[in-house]
């Protein structure tokens, strides 16, 4: 299995847990991230929101993190309701996962 290890730097986040919606598995976000693009990265046992939180660099106003993981997902945030959801596949179900804005790009 291919691991992929990541420095990020975002000025914000949600960290969600993969739920089912019916037999689908989605992740909920703020309404202000619909119709955006964001990256889904399920993350290890070990991270934890408080761990991100550690992380943030009150001199750039940015968290700045390192990650491994095998899965990375470029998703569009859906409208449903009054919040944002993303469908991801269903091996994700139960895990937690940190949601970024995603950065543009040209080809990925």
């Amino acid at each position: 299995m291919t691991e992929i290890k990541i420095n990020i730097k975002f000025k914000e986040y949600e960290f969600r847990r993969v739920k089912l919606m019916g037999t689908n598995p989605v992740i909920y976000t703020k309404k202000e991230w619909v119709n955006k693009e964001v990256i889904i990265i399920p993350v290890p046992i070990t991270v934890s929101d408080r761990w991100v939180e550690t992380k943030y660099n009150n001199r750039t106003k940015k968290y700045d993190i390192t990650i491994e993981s095998d899965i990375i997902l470029k998703k569009k945030v859906k409208k449903h309701s009054n919040i944002g959801r993303v469908y991801v596949p269903k091996d994700l179900i139960g895990l937690d996962c940190l949601v970024i804005e995603a950065p543009s790009f040209n080809n990925f």
